[in-house]
């Protein structure tokens, strides 16, 4: 292996030396002295994989993540009677990325990582008999084709991670027999149609990616159900309909971005103490913004651009110690503008902006006090504080100096 990957390996130790294989860098052996495991996982290695490897019958680990490595993967290494785990992410392989001697692995191989290579071809109906699998990751790969329904009969898949692979068609309708999965990450390729109703089922799902696709539809009632979620990214689709109510009891929700769709009623009152971020900007939401969503001590990102939001911005905002950007331009917000009660709150915030509503007063002095005081870190206040025609005078006096940017506002 040391001379079909030339270059300066990052770390040789004992390779090509008389010691014992088992103290080579990145060998384990069995009491026996056979070979279990090769972890060469960034260590600079350049060239092919060799074929010669497959020598190593009681093999049953490869990790060759975040190197050079070129060519196609050896295909003895899927007759190998106990190969278990492939990780050849981040490299430059290319070729068939489920040449047909995979099926030799199919009752052994629990993860296949393939990920930012250069491979070709399709998720295979037969991908149903790799009944040990755990983890399937074939992201950014030059594939094609659809997700088929057989993968839904993968009884042990943790993850599958397939987000920019140029997948087509629809999300199977069966998903939801992957009661294990734990991650979901189809994002960014062509895959249209509805999300299926059956997605409900994935109890134990904590990251749903579904972001930058073609889905149309309504965001299913029974995602609500998905009672372990933490991130929930569905942006860039073709969305229509309201959020699920049940969202506001999704306890461990710290991430929902569901913006530039057409989604349309009210924002569910999140009871998740642990939001991180919310982004729910350009869509067509009404009624009026939570005052729970600035309950969640983590919180540092709120975008709600560009709605119909309408009532008072939350007065609690200012309780937000980690809330970094407040966008809440581009919506039917009234009264006035709510500010800190004292310099300690808001230490974070670098981001407010409110142009484009119909609020009324001043721009408070704390906030421009706040912006005075750290005028690098705050870098962005935007306001109506531009007389709205046939007005002389704005919606939101600013003082000078205070707002970075003046809208005229709405009337």
């Amino acid at each position: 292996m040391f001379f079909y990957t030339t270059g300066a390996w990052n770390d040789s130790t004992g390779w090509l030396s008389t010691a014992s294989v088992a103290t080579w860098q990145g060998i384990s052996c069995n009491e026996d002295g056979r070979v279990l495991s090769i972890n060469q996982n960034g260590n600079l290695l350049n060239g092919i994989l060799p074929v010669e490897i497959s020598h190593l019958s009681a093999l049953s680990t490869v990790k060759v993540f975040r190197n050079a490595l070129t060519g196609t993967i050896p295909t003895q290494l899927f007759l190998l009677p106990d190969i278990a785990f492939l990780d050849l992410e981040e490299n430059q392989f290319s070729g068939p990325i489920f040449p047909p001697e995979l099926v030799n692995a199919a009752g052994t191989l629990e993860v296949f990582r393939a990920s930012n290579n250069k491979f070709t071809g399709s998720i295979p109906a037969m991908i149903s008999e790799f009944s040990s699998l755990k983890e399937f990751w074939i992201a950014k790969n030059d594939l094609s084709g659809s997700i088929p329904d057989s993968i839904a009969s993968l009884p042990s898949l943790t993850d599958f991670i397939a987000y920019k692979c140029n997948l087509t068609g629809p999300i199977p309708e069966n998903i939801g027999n992957l009661t294990l999965l734990d991650r979901l990450a189809i994002n960014g390729n062509g895959i249209d149609g509805s999300i299926p109703v059956s997605i409900g089922s994935l109890t134990k799902l904590e990251l749903l990616f579904l972001e930058d696709n073609a889905l149309t539809g309504e965001i299913p009632v029974s995602t609500a159900q998905l009672v372990a979620l933490k991130t929930i990214l569905v942006y860039n689709n073709m969305l229509v309909g309201e959020i699920p109510s049940g969202f506001k009891d999704l306890a461990n929700l710290e991430i929902i971005i569901l913006a530039n769709n057409t989604l349309t009623g009210t924002i569910p009152a999140f009871s998740s103490t642990s939001l991180v971020w919310v982004d729910l900007m350009n869509n067509a939401l009404t009624g009026t913004i939570p005052e729970s969503i600035f309950a969640s001590e983590p919180l540092q990102i709120v975008y709600l651009s560009n709605n119909a939001l309408s009532g008072p911005i939350p007065a609690n905002y200012v309780q937000a110690s980690n809330l970094r950007d407040l966008w809440l331009d581009s919506n039917e917000l009234t009264g006035t503008i709510p500010g800190p009660s004292d310099a300690q709150q808001l230490p974070k915030i670098t981001e407010i902006l409110l142009d484009n509503n119909r609020l009324s007063g001043s721009v408070p002095d704390a906030l421009c006090a706040l912006r005075e005081a750290e005028p690098v870190q705050f870098s962005s206040l935007h306001a109506d504080c531009s007389p709205t025609p046939p007005n002389v005078f704005p919606n939101n006096v600013c003082a000078v100096g205070c707002c970075t940017d003046c809208s005229s506002g709405k009337i």
